[in-house]
């Protein structure tokens, strides 16, 4: 089982991993974080970030998923969709020098790789749950920004909702799921897709069987589910 967690920076993201990995702890996670390598080569990120620096993060996170190939249970903060969509980002500002040959480099290669992963987490931003905002030098804190990220990667993951390949292989590509919420309903979220031995429910699976939840949780989480359709802006529509 290998799972990359993904969306925009300040959502939770290193949160919710850390939560996961106590609640399965036959996963493991890269050893060297995108971030930590990041700073150790002085690439450029967010809003600052260049062509040179997006290729160098490109390899870093293709080398995490060759380096645990041999490992059974992965998770991942961060993976190759998160470099294509900020390289949309700074290819549609004009920034960088990211041009459209890298962007479309950049598409063919993600649609090769993105199979290795049986699930994709998004989480994205939504009103109705704020995060707490904890800045520190590689995190690009800037609201626009962030809400720009976020639609692009609604945008994209809504592509694959709809069948379209334009980013996504039809055939052996990954579930993508949002995650929203608390960290606990976050958390709850995930086994209704993950069992106690750490892989995707299969029809061999009893889920009530394996999660205990009540009916108060069950009402809990269509609340949930309805209060992120209400708090969700309309995605825009991507076209390349």
């Amino acid at each position: 089982m290998k799972i990359a967690v993904c969306g925009s920076s300040c959502v939770g993201k290193t949160t919710f991993i850390n939560d996961f990995l106590k609640q399965w702890p036959m996963y493991i996670a890269p050893k060297r974080s995108y971030r930590q390598a990041a700073k150790a080569s002085d690439i450029k990120l967010n809003r600052d970030g260049d062509l040179v620096g997006q290729k160098a993060i490109q390899e870093i996170l293709y080398n995490q998923i060759e380096e645990t190939k041999n490992e059974k249970y992965v998770i991942y903060d961060r993976g190759p969709l998160d470099n294509l969509v900020y390289s949309i980002w700074l290819n549609a500002k004009k920034k960088g020098d990211v041009d459209d040959l890298y962007i479309e480099q950049a598409i063919a290669k993600f649609k090769k790789i993105v199979s290795v992963y049986d699930i994709i987490f998004f989480i994205p931003i939504l009103d109705a749950y704020p995060i707490e905002i904890v800045p520190d030098e590689q995190r690009d804190t800037n609201p626009e920004f962030r809400g720009e990220i976020d639609n692009l990667f609604k945008g994209i993951i809504q592509t694959y909702h709809k069948g379209k390949d334009t980013f996504f292989p039809k055939d052996d590509c990954p579930a993508i799921i949002e995650i929203f919420g608390t960290p606990e309903q976050r958390l709850e979220m995930a086994k209704l897709y993950i069992n106690s031995k750490g892989d995707i429910f299969g029809e061999e699976d009893n889920l009530m069987n394996d999660v205990e939840i009540s009916e108060e949780d069950v009402q809990a989480l269509k609340d949930l589910v309805e209060e992120k359709k209400l708090s969700v802006k309309k995605t825009p529509q991507i076209i390349i």
